[in-house]
């Protein structure tokens, strides 16, 4: 089982101790999206996504205040692609994705 280094990092982890994180532990990037009720928003996107074994995309959720929680974002193109009826030509369309579409699936 692999072990998380988390020396001087509080929990849950703000955003601005990715970096910190990223240190620590040498075979991980983090990237970060934003949902701000109207669309996705990259906040954060790792200088080193191509260079580690393995990389995390967190999508941040928060209540507007001090809580917040992260989703890892298993599939983006599943995250912002809404395919549209097959009534029109076109296959699909990139759009916003509203905190109920994310969660329904």
């Amino acid at each position: 089982m692999h072990m998380l280094k988390m020396d001087g990092i509080q929990s849950p982890v703000p955003l601005s101790s990715i970096s910190k994180f990223e240190s620590q532990n040498r075979d991980i990037s983090v990237s970060m999206l934003y949902h701000d009720g109207d669309q996705i928003v990259p906040i954060r996107t790792s200088t080193f996504a191509d260079h580690r074994k393995h990389h995390v995309t967190l999508l941040t959720i928060t209540d507007g205040n001090e809580k917040f929680h992260y989703l890892s974002v298993q599939s983006m193109s599943r995250l912002v692609f809404i395919p549209i009826s097959e009534g029109r030509s076109a296959k699909g369309t990139y759009n916003h994705v509203s905190a109920t579409s994310i969660t329904a699936d």
